[in-house]
């Protein structure tokens, strides 16, 4: 992850935001926007969901999810599991 967040950085100026496809691809883009990267979109398509059930990484992807400039899901049901 950290060495995704260093190549999405290398990318400032050049790029006005970031589509990050899964959650762990969000903590990179959110990891880069720390240091000053381009804002994020992150797409949830539902197997990384799972993953906010993990207690200690859940804290970490909630953090990602509500610092993203969007956030979208490919279902409702999806967009009803994050918003719990």
């Amino acid at each position: 992850v950290l060495q995704f967040a260093a190549q999405i950085r290398k990318l400032n100026g050049q790029v006005d935001v970031v589509h990050a496809n899964w959650l762990l691809a969000g903590c990179a883009a959110y990891i880069a926007r720390l240091f000053g990267g381009s804002p994020y979109v992150v797409t949830c398509r539902g197997e990384d969901l799972k993953l906010l059930g993990l207690p200690v990484v859940s804290i970490l992807l909630k953090v990602v999810l509500r610092r993203a400039a969007f956030v979208t899901t490919v279902s409702q049901q999806f967009r009803d599991e994050i918003l719990r």
